[in-house]
């Protein structure tokens, strides 16, 4: 690694009780190919909970251009980023999160394509893993982007790099008010403010992952109220700028698309108690009258622009009847006819004539996957299913519901998490009937497998030991039924698999990053392996009990 005075890039990485999920992007960096002058990373832990900051320094501590600052908790990135930003002495700053990983040749890439177009602010070729990242932007390696032909404003994430004298010339930095859409107002100042904007598009750079549990900043609840008192924030700096109308539209036109109207027909915001669904309509309605211009809704597509109008125009419930309306219906029916025919039985005769003045045509509506009879018919379904769980489940479940709705890996594990449990109750319950011992020790076993697999991708010591000894409950019943001392034998097996699992947790999940599970070639931590042989150890114990006797 190339060190000098002043790198050519420093990585800044907000970190918050990571675990395993760390490792890919710790792989990444020391997989990369350094820029002329070098790099350096800053690691900000932002008062971890667990272990990670002790994994961190130790792993920075061989390597001269990496750092960890410890900080008190503030609950966001927003205050470690700033942090970072001080303390980086690189001409450039690229944020990425700690979750995400870089391309081997991401820094030597980005900060070349820098210096050749002299760009205030780098965007790089996006890659999703069980996320969406921006398309359309990366059709093209551009030196000097604006949109609306060029469409940036897709990308209103801060996965990007920025010229360091940049930041500080403007004062740039994260509002640490904000926990929702806090890199949105960033960016429309970055936007809005630097010279130059380029796009490098040619091969990825950065690759954004959904974690196995779920638990993407992202995937937080949130409210309304202050989700779109950020999002105003964001399209007041934007239309203070001094831009021309068909740029500054093309930024409206995006948060109208995607923060807007997406998220009034999403299952999330549908499937929310009445009182929380009919609070996001009203924000959206408030920033549409108050906040758009008229103009910037008509340069919307046709579909876009007839919705915006209607939630505009409309009543709560009239726009969602009016989205069941059109997207339980199939394309034929509503193939060439104007959207004022296609709603006229739907919405009130004023709204309907209000949001064609809004819209300013009477455009054909599209459905939002409006298909064949079968997809009308499976819509209704839905439709139906989330009106009945809105109206029976409480805030709290249906923010569960939400979650796994998003990310189906976390109601795996949740649901194995339940089912080896019961599995271990039911193991310990049969095995008091002769009889029943070999359904007892299939029962045993696969309670001792989910364990171990739970184990692997688990970051917490105390549910590993729990699983762990649970596993066990069959044996001790045979045992304390059956053996002499038995009730001894059985308490004392209990105690040494809880003490196993939590110093085997301590030396080596909280002491070795490679302890994590990884991806691809190294899918098996040491924790993983160390449960799988806890788990033999185990099933060994249950088979001699249920069966040997």
């Amino acid at each position: 690694m190339t060190e000098a005075d002043t790198p050519a890039v420093c990585v800044v990485v907000p970190v918050y009780s990571t675990g395993p999920y760390i490792r890919p992007l710790l792989d990444s960096l020391d997989a990369q190919e350094p820029p002329e002058g070098g790099f350096e990373v800053i690691f900000a832990d932002d008062g971890s909970a667990d272990a990670t900051p002790d994994l961190l320094e130790g792993w920075a501590a061989t390597r001269s251009w990496a750092q960890v600052i410890r900080l008190e908790n503030s609950g966001w990135p927003s205050h470690p980023r700033n942090v970072a930003i001080e303390r980086a002495r690189a001409e450039f700053v690229f944020f990425v999160d700690h979750d995400d990983w870089l391309a081997p040749d991401a820094l030597r890439r980005m900060t070349a394509f820098a210096w050749e177009s002299a760009a205030d602010v780098v965007i790089g070729r996006m890659v999703g893993l069980g996320r969406r990242v921006p398309a359309r932007l990366f059709a093209r390696t551009v030196a000097d982007a604006r949109p609306p032909q060029v469409p940036v404003q897709d990308s209103m994430t801060v996965h990007v790099m920025f010229r360091t004298g940049f930041l500080r010339a403007t004062g740039l930095r994260f509002d640490e008010s904000l926990r929702r859409l806090e890199d949105h107002v960033f960016m429309a100042t970055a936007y809005t403010r630097a010279v130059r904007i380029a796009v490098l598009a040619d091969t990825p750079v950065y690759i954004h992952a959904a974690r196995r549990d779920g638990a993407n900043a992202g995937h937080r609840p949130y409210g309304a109220a202050e989700y779109y008192a950020a999002l105003r924030r964001a399209i007041e700096i934007v239309a203070a700028a001094d831009l021309p109308e068909v740029e500054r539209d093309a930024y409206l036109g995006r948060w109208m698309r995607r923060e807007m109207l997406d998220r009034l027909r999403s299952e999330a915001v549908r499937s929310l108690p009445a009182g929380d669904r009919i609070a996001f309509f009203a924000e959206v309605q408030s920033l549409l009258r108050t906040a758009i211009p008229t103009g910037a809704i008509r340069r919307l597509s046709a579909d876009h622009r007839w919705w915006a109008a209607l939630a505009r125009e409309g009543e709560a419930e009239e726009f969602w009847q009016a989205v069941d309306a059109v997207g339980s219906s199939t394309r034929h029916s509503l193939a060439g006819r104007p959207a004022t025919s296609i709603l006229a039985d739907v919405v009130s005769p004023d709204t309907l004539a209000a949001a064609a003045r809004t819209a300013g045509a009477d455009d054909e509506l599209a459905g939002r996957g409006a298909g064949s009879p079968r997809t009308a018919l499976l819509r209704r379904i839905r439709a139906s299913a989330t009106r009945t769980i809105s109206a029976i489940a409480n805030r709290r479940t249906h923010r569960t519901l939400t979650s796994w709705a998003r990310e189906p890996g976390t109601l795996l594990r949740a649901a194995a998490s339940v089912f080896g449990l019961a599995a271990s109750v039911a193991a310990a319950v049969l095995a008091g009937l002769s009889v029943a011992a070999p359904v007892a020790a299939g029962l045993a076993m696969v309670a001792v497998a989910i364990a171990a697999w739970l184990a692997n991708h688990s970051t917490g010591a105390v549910l590993t030991a729990v699983r762990q000894a649970a596993a066990l409950a069959p044996a001790a019943v045979v045992a304390a039924r059956d053996l002499d001392g038995g009730v001894a034998l059985a308490a004392g097996a209990g105690v040494l698999a809880v003490i196993a699992a939590l110093l085997l947790d301590r030396r080596w999940r909280r002491s070795d990053v490679r302890a994590y599970p990884g991806r691809g070639r190294s899918p098996i931590g040491w924790i993983g392996l160390t449960a799988i042989a806890v788990g033999v150890v185990i099933a060994v114990i249950d088979a001699w009990a249920l069966l040997g006797r």
